[in-house]
């Protein structure tokens, strides 16, 4: 993941959805500009659809970051349906003096995601996280010592 700018804060955050009945959890974490795990977050939401655990999840990164008093936040989310949602409904989050949606890669977005699955696992209420968690803790690793992880797309053949 890539921090940041000096003087913003970035959101990464996910919500996953799962079995029958759709059960909904999810995490998040804040960094700052230089990349430096500052909070993070998980939350078991209920039952619901995948778009509604990504859109609780961002809901719960945006209440953890005005609580911080961060005023420049970039939220980035790998749903892409949630953040056209919300960039067309023009949301005003007076919280803030400057918030970015933006979408990213299921890859760029390990960290959200792993938050938001031992959500589900644990379906606990609202936990947060001052330090980087044990399980995020390999993860971390990876991402400080550089390391590339590639996606592979399948291209359909011209007909």
């Amino acid at each position: 993941m890539d921090p940041p700018p000096p003087g913003w804060w970035k959101l990464n955050v996910d919500g996953t959805c799962q079995g029958s009945p759709k059960l909904i959890a999810g995490g998040g974490l804040i960094r700052d500009s230089h990349g430096n795990w500052i909070h993070g977050f998980t939350k078991f939401f209920g039952q619901g659809s995948s778009l509604l655990a990504e859109l609780w999840a961002i809901y719960e990164g945006l209440t953890l970051a005005k609580s911080l008093h961060y005023e420049k936040l970039i939220v980035e989310s790998d749903s892409l349906t949630a953040i056209n949602l919300l960039s067309k409904l023009e949301v005003t989050l007076s919280a803030f003096s400057e918030v970015e949606f933006r979408h990213i890669f299921r890859e760029g977005n390990v960290y959200a995601d792993l938050l938001a699955k031992k959500a589900l696992v644990d379906q606990g209420s609202l936990l947060l996280f001052d330090s980087i968690p044990s399980f995020l803790s390999s993860c971390f690793m990876a991402d400080f010592s550089n390391t590339v992880f590639y996606r592979f797309v399948r291209a359909s053949r011209p007909l």
